[in-house]
């Protein structure tokens, strides 16, 4: 474990599974809220309002983007509102449907 906190080498290696964990997260964490009774809509919210204060051009080696996961949540958001339940996970990450939730 200490090698993890002093290896250097190993944490850019490690980020990516870190934000794909992540983002694996947050399509639960939707889901679950979802079916919690939380509206699926206030959620891509949360995702708008998070991407609006991050800062351009800032990489945050642990997480997605908030764009991404703004992007994410909103095709997710529909997949639900539609009825397609955990099928989330076959929608590509460049899918932007924001548009339609304005």
């Amino acid at each position: 474990m200490e090698q993890l906190e002093t290896d250097l080498s190993l944490q850019p290696r490690l980020s990516k599974l870190n934000r794909i964990q992540e983002a694996e997260a947050d399509q639960l964490g939707m889901s679950l809220a979802h079916r919690a009774g939380w509206p699926v809509f206030d959620m891509v919210s949360f995702y708008r309002k998070l991407a609006s204060v991050d800062p351009p051009g800032f990489i945050d080696w642990t997480h997605p983007s908030a764009t991404s996961r703004f992007s994410m949540a909103t095709a997710l958001a529909w997949i639900i509102h539609e009825g397609l339940g955990m099928m989330a996970s076959r929608v590509p990450s460049q899918l932007r449907l924001d548009r339609r939730c304005q």
